[in-house]
């Protein structure tokens, strides 16, 4: 039998959720979107990145690398992943590059305050029509989301704070930013080991900062 003249059938993952009835959040998306930006764009994601945000807003500390290069000083990252139980790593030269669009840039805490407020206002990056489609793109009738904490266009918002976490191995990060008094909040974590309950240890630091700020 000639098998090249044989079509190929593939199993079909299932659907992990049905439309309009869950949401779950993916870094497969913010991959793709990637993607796309390299494809209309013409350019190389970093080069991008470099020349229409990153230098457009003066985050002059900020790249999306393109080796294995980590600009010092920088925080040493612990882990648990891939580790037996109890114990833990350095996951500080680990490569992040699976994380690409979705979470390999490097960054220090006074670019993420830049980086916080114009995620919040849209200004500098965005025009005001695409900046009110994502504040009113909030699934808050989607489980997990609750009248007080939804996910939208690249944006969450929690209690009125818009912004965004991201974690990799041995980090984890919180930028917000508070339209009604324009506080901006952004917080850094060397480890992405989950607290006793299972959230994100920089939730826990920023849940805790919230309040402080009332």
């Amino acid at each position: 039998m000639d098998t090249r003249a044989t079509p190929r059938h593939r199993a079909r993952r299932p659907a992990e959720l049905c439309a309009r009835e869950k949401f779950e959040y993916s870094n497969s998306n913010t991959i793709a979107l990637g993607l796309v930006i390299e494809q209309v764009s013409g350019r190389p994601l970093a080069e991008y990145f470099r020349t229409d945000l990153f230098e457009r807003l003066g985050m002059a500390e900020t790249v999306l690398p393109t080796d294995a290069a980590f600009p010092s000083p920088h925080l040493r990252g612990i882990t648990e992943q891939g580790q037996p139980e109890g114990e833990t790593a350095d996951a500080t030269d680990w490569n992040p590059s699976w994380g690409w669009s979705a979470g390999a840039v490097v960054s220090t805490i006074d670019d993420l305050e830049i980086w916080a407020r114009a995620l919040g206002t849209g200004e500098e990056i965005l025009e005001p029509e695409t900046q009110r489609l994502r504040l009113d793109s909030f699934q808050y009738n989607l489980p997990p989301a609750t009248p007080e904490r939804a996910y939208g266009l690249g944006l969450g918002i929690e209690n009125g704070w818009l912004g965004h976490t991201g974690e990799l191995p041995g980090y984890s990060t919180y930028i917000g930013y508070l339209p009604e008094s324009q506080t901006v909040l952004v917080v850094a974590v060397n480890s992405d080991i989950p607290t006793p309950s299972g959230g994100q240890p920089v939730t826990a630091v920023a849940d805790e900062l919230k309040r402080s700020l009332g």
